[in-house]
């Protein structure tokens, strides 16, 4: 049922202060919010070579770096959110930046056209 009872001036009042709190609070929030930086600037946490991508379960018919895992002799990232072909830097899901450097033969023998799409050869 839909009151048609006009607010009183206490019920205004107070809802204007709720109002300004909670601009405040988003004010808040954005103005400590973390920014990315452009991976380029950003330094790489380690230079990765003998790379090759693999896919989450399920995500097998996907075919690019994003969403992808970057897996090496050594271990494996978790999934790429971000890429700069340029710059040959992805960012993963936790935060890290890596700089891609040399492929694993097989993997880039059996990818040229998605190593040419992400502009690393």
């Amino acid at each position: 049922m839909v009151s048609d009872a006009v607010p009183s001036f206490a019920d205004t009042t107070t809802l204007q202060f709720r109002i300004d709190e909670i601009e405040r609070a988003f004010e808040d929030t954005w103005s400590n919010a973390v920014t990315f930086s452009s991976l380029r600037s950003t330094p790489a946490k380690q230079r990765l070579n003998g790379w090759w991508l693999d896919h989450l379960p399920g995500q097998e018919s996907t075919t690019g770096i994003i969403g992808a895992i970057v897996r090496t002799a050594a271990g494996r990232t978790s999934t790429v959110v971000d890429i700069d072909a340029e710059s040959r830097r992805i960012r993963t899901r936790s935060g890290s930046v890596y700089e891609l450097g040399i492929p694993e033969t097989t993997f880039a023998r059996n990818n040229t056209r998605l190593l040419r799409e992400l502009g690393l050869i």
